[in-house]
């Protein structure tokens, strides 16, 4: 199998476990959203083997959002 191929099935199968993990009860997270930013960047971080990861919570109709950085970019 070629490089790029067992890399692509390892990815995936990393975010599927991301996804998994990602199920975590709200009330593991304290209801925090600042929190789950950060707990979703950490998951990111552990799945992908990633040394820099950020996220961007936002909803449609809201010009303001919650981050989560690790790492330095």
């Amino acid at each position: 199998m070629k490089k790029r191929e067992i890399q692509t099935k390892e990815l995936r199968r990393e975010l599927r476990d991301l996804v998994a993990l990602s199920a975590i009860p709200a009330a593991w997270i304290s209801y925090d959203p600042n929190h789950l930013a950060e707990s979703v960047v950490d998951l990111l971080m552990s799945a992908l083997r990633l040394d820099v990861a950020g996220i961007r919570l936002q909803t449609c109709d809201s010009g303001t959002g919650i981050e989560g950085w690790r790492g330095q970019p």
